[in-house]
């Protein structure tokens, strides 16, 4: 969504004035193109739905965005948007429209009037040990194992394992260091022999392998074949397929 077209040279300078005030904010990794992305979306859904400028967005037509975005296809995998999906679209529409009023583009905030309720969110089922250790046998790759082992065998977040760095696996000393995780402190994890065993076969036999072009590799503990920082969407997408 974050190529979608905007036609209208105002919506185009909101989109572009919003996106430098993220950068300026420093939110987290992620989230700086996030919001903007969710905005552009935003949009691009007005302009195609005839209102002309800002000023002309009032309640009904967050409404009808709200309803538009949970129900259209997700991009990434099959069926919707998840409820942390929508609201980070909501929270990115509050973030515009407060910017909007704190530059004197609005007078009011139409973000902030409906009130909406997400669908309540499956309970997840938690995995027995014995189902977590079958589920290497059926992993497909090094990293597959290793991406089991940070999440399963670590308890780690996903944005904790996209953040995850080379330097914060230890091996000799059996711990991986989680920065700025969610309580915002550094933590220590210890990790098994197994778990171990298994992020160290991923770095030695497969991290910097299979890289389209001989592309240079960051510091990131999991990465693309592109040698970036592997994407939160794509391990859980990983996890998933090997649920």
């Amino acid at each position: 969504m974050k190529h979608l077209p905007i036609i209208n040279h105002t919506y185009q300078k909101l989109h572009n004035e919003f996106t430098r005030f993220i950068t300026t904010k420093g939110y987290s990794r992620g989230k700086d193109v996030m919001y903007p992305t969710c905005i552009r979306e935003f949009l691009f859904f007005i302009e195609n739905k005839g209102v002309e400028t800002i000023q002309n967005v009032d309640a009904n037509t967050i409404q009808s965005y709200y309803y538009y975005i949970s129900s259209r296809p997700n991009q990434r995998r099959a069926g919707g948007l998840s409820d942390s999906m929508l609201k980070t679209h909501l929270y990115s529409l509050r973030l515009f429209f407060d910017y909007l009023l704190d530059t004197d583009v609005l007078e009011y905030s139409p973000a902030r009037l409906p009130k909406f309720t997400l669908k309540k969110s499956e309970q997840r089922e938690i995995l027995s040990n014995d189902q977590i250790r079958k589920l290497y046998t059926v992993c497909e790759s090094y990293r597959d194992k290793a991406l089991l082992s940070a999440a399963y065998g670590c308890g780690l977040r996903r944005s904790e394992m996209v953040n995850l760095d080379l330097e914060d696996v230890i091996f000799h000393k059996g711990i991986v260091i989680v920065r700025d995780s969610k309580n915002h402190k550094n933590r220590t994890i210890p990790m098994s022999d197994f778990v171990a065993r298994h992020l160290k076969e991923y770095i030695v036999n497969e991290r910097t392998k299979g890289l389209i072009n001989n592309r240079k590799i960051n510091n990131s503990f999991f990465v693309s074949n592109t040698g970036n920082r592997w994407r939160g969407n794509n391990m859980n997408d990983r996890l998933h397929y090997l649920v």
